[in-house]
């Protein structure tokens, strides 16, 4: 069974763990700071900041709230674009203290470098992990190759959903164990911001899983209380309540920017793009490249010295102890995600698979179709596959062995240590000199 804590436990602690969590994410991607004003391509300007300070430039010299921009995506209401920025508290705040917009849209990768390193120690809190195993692993969750393809491509919103999917998981997770609605009322504020701050196409993962932490704990409960009806009844009332509160509350606050985004989407080509071109084979993974991700899960191959590949070698292991610990004990936390790690790697190779779980979800998500690329189940995996690696460095630790036990310790210092080594020496791989080739002239333009 899970040990929520939430802070439980030494908050002094857990305050001093964010602090230098914060200090040492912002030495990390300081960088973005000190490369040319064009570097960061793709979406990080020409996209996502420039709708930011366009909404500002609207208001400040017309007087009105920018809805609509003809220079970008054909003229297309903003309110109803996916990538609108109207409603996002970030957004704001960065365009008004900043008025240059190559600075602003650095800044919004810069805090979600921050809010995300946050939102994984609070996740591994709330599951009950030691501090330090959360404080190693969280820093790896954001100083690792899959974070960094976001950065060096622009990719904001896939980047921001490592912010919004482990607070959403961690405060229902809360709200059903502790059975405090409270927390599903969290919980409903921050799936929210995925349609306030341009991470439209994340949330439908974010909703699979949702549904699969439902399922599961909805499951374990009908089960444990099986046999007494009364308290069946009940545990079902509390159970269905959180869940109708969630998304009431969710679909509530989202309805200003969801119900236009429905209108949006009639006449969005991504709408009628069959399945049979979304799971071309240039779309989907191949098993090879998985394995390959897999087995160098946070510095690239091609990146590591004898030291820092000691850290992808680490990663690997921990994740192993997961499904050992589990096929032993049994228990649902490490069950929980280590499912959800199956589903990710069953949707991401689509049709690869005699059973195309990714046709599935096509067909049965409202709105999935706009997704469009099967291998976007990434953020499905590898957000599992770092909450194993984190139940894997937790078990080492936890051991009355002392020799474990320093291994652990040791074990999780290596991994830090690697991915801040490789992210202070090989920031270059962050702008690639291909995609600066291509989107310096445009962006110039």
């Amino acid at each position: 069974m899970f040990k929520i804590k939430f802070f439980k436990n030494s908050k002094v602690g857990d305050g001093m763990a964010l602090l230098f969590l914060c200090l040492i994410t912002a030495v990390i991607y300081s960088y973005l700071f000190t490369i040319p004003p064009l570097s960061l391509p793709g979406d990080a300007q020409r996209y996502n900041g420039y709708q930011a300070y366009i909404i500002k430039y609207s208001l400040e010299h017309f007087g009105q709230f920018g809805l609509w921009d003809q220079f970008l995506s054909s003229g297309v209401s903003w309110i109803s674009h996916p990538g609108g920025a109207q409603f996002s508290p970030t957004a704001w705040i960065i365009t008004f203290l900043f008025n240059d917009i190559h600075f602003g849209s650095r800044m919004l990768f810069f805090v979600h470098t921050i809010t995300a390193t946050f939102a994984f120690y609070v996740l591994f809190r709330i599951l009950g992990l030691l501090k330090t195993t959360s404080f190693f692993i969280a820093i790896t969750a954001i100083a690792n190759q899959y974070i960094t393809m976001f950065v060096a491509n622009g990719w904001f919103e896939e980047f921001l959903g490592f912010t919004l999917i482990p607070l959403t998981v961690g405060f229902l997770l809360s709200a059903f164990i502790k059975k405090k609605n409270m927390y599903a009322v969290f919980a409903a504020l921050v799936m929210s911001l995925h349609f306030f701050m341009n991470s439209y196409y994340v949330f439908h993962y974010n909703v699979i899983i949702i549904l699969w932490v439902t399922l599961i704990l909805g499951i374990h409960q009908l089960w444990k209380h099986r046999q007494n009806k009364k308290a069946l009844v009940k545990q079902f009332l509390s159970f269905g309540t959180t869940i109708l509160l969630f998304w009431t509350i969710f679909i509530g606050i989202s309805s200003i920017k969801l119900l236009p985004l429905l209108e949006f989407r009639s006449i969005s080509s991504r709408n009628i793009v069959p399945l049979s071109v979304v799971e071309s084979p240039g779309n989907i993974m191949t098993f090879l490249f998985l394995y390959s991700y897999l087995r160098d899960p946070f510095i690239p191959a091609g990146h590591t010295n004898p030291l820092t590949q000691w850290g992808n070698n680490i990663g690997f292991i921990l994740f192993f102890l997961s499904p050992m610990y589990f096929l032993f004990k049994r228990t649902l936390v490490y069950g929980l995600f280590l499912g959800l790690f199956v589903i990710g790697i069953w949707g991401y190779f689509a049709n690869r698979i005699p059973v195309d779980l990714y046709a599935f979800f096509y067909h049965v998500i409202p709105g999935f179709n706009s997704n469009m690329y099967p291998y976007r189940f990434m953020i499905i995996f590898y957000f599992a596959f770092l909450v194993c690696v984190a139940l894997g460095l937790d078990f080492l630790i936890r051991q009355k062995n002392k020799f474990i036990v320093r291994l652990g310790y040791g074990m999780g210092l290596i991994t830090v240590l690697s991915v801040i080594w490789w992210r202070l020496l090989f920031q270059e791989y962050s702008v690639h000199t291909s995609l600066k080739a291509e989107c310096i002239p445009i962006l110039q333009t």
